[in-house]
This record gives C-alpha cells, structure tokens and sequence, in this order.
C-alpha cells in the first residue's frame, strides 16, 4: 500500500454515531495495549468511493476505498500503523529542488514578451 498523509483527527465529536462503537467501557487504551501504536480502524460505512471510519473509538474519519484493501466492507476491523519514512522524505525534497533547479534554468533562457503563434 502507497505512504500517504494522514490528518489528524478534528478535536471535535462527530455529527453522527457510528454503528459499530465499542462498548463505553473499552478506551483507545485498552485497544492499543500491545502498545504497538497502531489505530483500530472500524469501518462504519462506505458510500460512493468514501469509507466512514471510527478510529480507536475516538471519532469518525472519512477515507477513500482506494486507501484500503479491495475486499474491505463495512464492519471490518483493521489495525493501522503510520510510519515515518525520512530516507523517502529525503530523496522527493532532493526531487523536489531539482525540478525548482531545472524550471528556473527555464525560466532564464525565456527572453519574455508576447507569444507568437
């Protein structure tokens, strides 16, 4: 599965129950006391490309189905852990000021003024 970037969650509570909540007495604790740090993403429902996702029993989260397995549906249980990749960080910052380098080399040689076509 790709790296991606995951927001954090909004400190507020969300509009809606899920449906397939914890009982009030398990905690985000209790969930991760292998303390691996991974999440306990519950998928709540999935509508139109887009999953409703409780994490940890905390709050609901949106994700798009191409984020997760292709088999996923609504109830299933995965655990979820968030990486920090810095040598892959690295190499696109590398990538990054290259592509700067080579559209200011660009940027030199264009004489301005009007485009003729």
């Amino acid at each position: 599965m790709p790296s991606h970037q995951i927001l954090p969650m909004p400190k507020h509570t969300p509009k809606h129950t899920p449906k397939h909540s914890p009982p009030a007495s398990q905690s985000a604790t209790a969930d991760n006391a292998d303390n691996s740090g991974a999440q306990v993403w519950v998928i709540d429902g999935i509508e139109e490309r887009i999953a409703s996702v409780e994490v940890d029993g905390r709050g609901v989260i949106t994700v798009p189905t191409w984020m997760l397995p292709a088999e996923a549906q609504e109830g299933d249980v995965f655990r979820v852990t968030i990486a920090h990749d810095a040598a892959e960080q690295a190499r696109r910052l590398e990538l990054s000021r290259e592509q700067v380098e080579q559209v200011a080399v660009k940027s030199k040689r264009d004489p301005g003024g009007d485009i003729v076509l």
